[in-house]
């Protein structure tokens, strides 16, 4: 679901917790049919550092559309640091088609872009462009990694565009506390260029992520879920009869 980036400190995701926005409309000819919210509270060295919401949507052509808000706000000895990120990636099952994100990091600008065709996908990032045989996922980290036989695994840095190896452990399963209960996640954990645990639900969503960000304990819980009653795809309206 996240990366926290540098600041040498490096953190992640709604910081002055300013408003998340509403992602993009669906593409024309696009419906959204299923639609969910998940709002998480970001913890760095334990301490309430932002928050991040991510919007997961079904569309009637079969593609899901996730897109994401982070904003975080950290004040380290005699400055505040400041990391605000929006993102957007959509997947046609288990395969990602495309990602579009934009951060700040500090004052920094960044963003990445990639698109998925017959030969792999092509990476714009900070106006560079580079090419990727293979991404399975992204540090968004939003859904259940899904590597090869052998447990690797290759990433794309969000907010950098750059590509990561990891190795994939599945651990046994684990009850998280969300609100009042007690959820069964299947549990992972991913090292190597990357270094996070992530928890996903029933629903395989991210419930939980911790990691060591530059020496420092990040951990991203979700405290809210909303969903929408599903709406059935536009129906062309019946011609009237010819007379």
């Amino acid at each position: 679901m996240m990366r926290f980036s540098h600041l040498s400190l490096s953190a992640a995701l709604v910081a002055a917790l300013a408003p998340f926005s509403l992602p993009p409309p669906a593409a024309q000819g696009q419906n959204v049919v299923n639609e969910e919210a998940r709002e998480f509270d970001i913890f760095v060295k334990d301490k309430p550092a932002g928050t991040c919401v991510i919007r997961i949507s079904d569309l009637d052509d079969g593609t899901t559309r996730m897109t994401s808000e982070v904003n975080v706000k950290l004040n380290v000895v005699v400055f505040t640091y400041q990391y605000q990120f929006s993102g957007q990636e959509l997947w046609r099952g288990d395969r990602l088609l495309s990602t579009s994100n934009q951060a700040t990091d500090g004052g920094k600008k960044f963003d990445a872009k990639a698109s998925a065709d017959q030969g792999g996908f092509h990476i714009e990032a900070n106006g560079r462009r580079h090419d990727a045989a293979v991404i399975d996922m992204t540090t968004n980290y939003w859904r259940p990694p899904q590597p090869r036989p052998d447990g690797s695994l290759t990433l794309m840095d969000a907010d950098r565009g750059a590509i990561r190896a990891a190795k994939v452990e599945r651990l046994p399963n684990e009850a998280i506390a969300f609100g009042r209960q007690q959820v069964t996640c299947s549990h992972y954990r991913l090292s190597g260029d990357v270094h996070s645990e992530l928890w996903f639900d029933g629903q395989n969503r991210i419930v939980r992520q911790k990691g060591l960000e530059e020496g420092h304990r990040t951990e991203v819980r979700l405290t809210r879920i909303t969903r929408q009653t599903p709406r059935m795809a536009a129906r062309p309206q019946p011609r009237p009869p010819v007379r």
